[in-house]
């Protein structure tokens, strides 16, 4: 996700920070306190706890398909071996020379 960091409305995706992570739910409301209540796309209903305005990084204005996929594709742990292993076996099965057998001359044309 692109996240504008500082801007956000009631209606947009924001990206906050809840128990250590980042968290993106759309803004619903602001309360009367101050706090801000976000509901996730997926859910019924408003997230039970409201978001504190200190914790909010911004608004999302981007979120490409598919990214999240990567996003998490890169943060496991066998990512970086599977990935050397196709880079190997490509390098392995590459051709690295011409099929030509050494000391024979090329042929020539009549």
């Amino acid at each position: 996700m692109i996240v504008e960091v500082g801007t956000y409305a009631v209606g947009q995706v924001i990206t906050f920070h809840k128990n250590d992570e980042l968290v993106s739910h759309r803004l619903v409301a602001v309360n009367a306190d101050g706090t801000l209540t976000t509901k996730g796309d997926a859910n019924d209903s408003a997230d039970p706890s409201p978001i504190a305005v200190n914790d909010v990084v911004g608004g999302v204005i981007a979120s490409p398909p598919g990214l999240g996929f990567v996003v998490e594709y890169l943060h496991n742990p066998l990512t970086i071996a599977s990935l050397l292993f196709w880079l190997l076996c490509g390098w392995y099965l590459w051709p690295r020379s011409s099929p030509r057998a050494e000391g024979v001359p090329p042929l020539r044309p009549a």
